[in-house]
């Protein structure tokens, strides 16, 4: 269920992230796009959104921004499941 309220805190946790981060400063172009993606894929789970900013934050190329929108993880249980295969496999010993 849609809740306005909680949508409007996270555009504002959106833009707020998007002004203190200097990596995320470089998708300032795409900011529409990825504040609708975050937004209407949030479900209301703010910690979601910020998981999604922190793997925006860490592409390197441009033009893998528009796969990564599209294929967003349903829920956090898919995002954590994505941060830990995004770890490399020389670091996991340590996880």
């Amino acid at each position: 269920m849609k809740n306005p309220y909680v949508d409007c805190y996270i555009q504002r946790h959106i833009r707020a992230r998007f002004q203190s981060s200097m990596r995320l400063r470089r998708w300032q172009n795409s900011f529409q796009a990825i504040e609708e993606a975050l937004v209407s894929g949030a479900n209301g789970m703010l910690r979601w959104v910020d998981c999604q900013l922190h793997s925006i934050e860490r592409l390197g190329d441009k033009t893998k921004l528009a796969s990564v929108l599209q294929d967003l993880p349903r829920d956090l249980t898919e995002s954590y499941i994505k941060i830990f295969e995004a770890i490399p496999e020389v670091d996991q010993p340590f996880i």
